[in-house]
């Protein structure tokens, strides 16, 4: 399988780079891999070399070198304006997708930079092909994994043994299961817990670090705790479907956990659970370089 390219435009349209229409050119292709970031570096007089205080990782910058295909300049503008058309930041972000040759895809949320160009002058009327550059800027520099890891958290019955494929069920109230991150950095994840559940513990066992539930979560209450830096919250949804914030429930001590890239082990227990009680942990693995 190839390398390929995507754009899913923010009104919807969706533009294949497929050597037909669109071809992304090897040559000049910039900013999809690695980590873009400022290095705060602290040098004292008669120092040999610095020292790096922090490190900030900063938005990517891709720059795209697309050949356009079509019979004319009417037609090519036209194919032109279709991805200035998608990539139209008024309606919000778009998302540049790339296949790996191994199949797997991986996206990242995009807007046109700011040096964004305007159709190219001199190109021919009766021309084949217009060469032009899409340059974009992705304010969160990580590729995401287009396919999510969930891993169900279940007490009382079931159980696991290793090789396993996913989903697979824990057995036994205080059990351990080794999960992978097949990315290169560390991920926020999602916990949904059903009740009934007493004092439910969610630790990441490589770490230490736990979220701990100071309540018991009754049957048909769900409690969903989101772990993305920005967006950590907790919200409770009671049987009828109303939700309410419930980040108190969660004890001070708890830490909002990141799953680590590689191999690592979470570990689930409660005081309590009924018969219908389940968790899950949701995790979409991302990565700096594809």
């Amino acid at each position: 399988m190839t390398m390929t390219y995507e754009i899913i435009g923010s009104n919807g349209d969706h533009i294949y780079f497929d050597n037909y229409h669109y071809s992304v050119l090897r040559a000049g292709l910039k900013g999809l891999s690695g980590y873009p970031n400022d290095l705060n570096l602290i040098s004292s007089p008669g120092q040999i070399g610095s020292l790096c205080s922090s490190v900030t990782i900063t938005p990517r910058y891709i720059s795209l070198p697309v050949v356009i295909y079509g019979l004319g300049r009417a037609i090519l503008e036209r194919k032109w304006s279709r991805i200035v058309a998608a990539l139209n930041p008024i309606n919000g972000p778009s998302t540049l997708i790339y296949t790996r040759a191994d199949g797997t895809r991986w996206y990242l949320g995009i807007y046109p930079d700011s040096d964004y160009p305007d159709i190219v002058e001199g190109v021919a009327d009766d021309a084949p092909a217009m060469s032009v550059s899409v340059d974009l800027v992705a304010p969160d520099p990580c590729w995401y994994c287009e396919t999510e890891i969930n891993l169900p958290l279940r007490g009382f019955v079931g159980g696991f043994s290793l090789p396993f494929s996913l989903p697979f069920s824990l057995g036994g109230v205080g059990t351990t299961a080794t999960i992978t991150n097949p990315g290169d950095t560390p991920t926020p994840c999602e916990i949904k817990l059903v009740g009934l559940l007493v004092r439910p513990v969610v630790t990441l066992v490589t770490t230490g670090e736990t979220i701990t539930v100071n309540r018991t979560i009754n049957a048909g209450e769900i409690l969903t705790i989101t772990t993305e830096y920005g967006n950590k919250r907790v919200t409770l949804t009671a049987a009828d479907g109303t939700v309410t914030n419930a980040m108190h429930y969660v004890t001070t001590r708890s830490r909002y956990l990141q799953i680590p890239a590689g191999m690592s082990q979470v570990r689930y227990t409660a005081n309590e659970e009924g018969p219908t009680a389940m968790g899950y942990l949701t995790y979409t693995p991302r990565r700096g370089s594809i």
